[in-house]
């Protein structure tokens, strides 16, 4: 009875990291492509899911960047905080300019 909870919840949870991060990679390209094309907010999300699938390479260093320059860079070096203040968004967000760029050359 217990084994059959705990291989129960151990599926449930590895199907929610797997929805969890099918989301938060398809999330990245939601604003770049409202940005670039003209869609339904529907077909926008939909879209996102079907690039960040196809480009899941550049999805995943895109979802890297993000995580090292928004979640790891401020924690971990606190004398460089300030810097980082003024110009750690920028940098991030520049750098997944570029991959956004390459990733849309295939769709227009």
């Amino acid at each position: 009875m217990i084994g059959t909870f705990i291989n129960k919840s151990v599926v449930l949870y590895c199907l929610m990291m797997l929805l969890f991060s099918l989301m938060s990679i398809s999330i990245i390209y939601v604003f770049p492509l409202t940005a670039k094309f003209e869609n339904s907010v529907m077909n926008t999300f939909k879209n996102a899911l079907f690039i960040s699938i196809q480009q899941l390479p550049s999805s995943l260093l895109c979802l890297f960047i993000l995580f090292l320059g928004v979640v790891v860079i401020p924690l971990f070096s606190v004398k460089l905080f300030f810097l980082w203040l003024c110009c750690g968004f920028g940098v991030v967000f520049y750098l997944t300019a570029k991959i956004f760029k390459n990733v849309f050359k295939k769709y227009q």
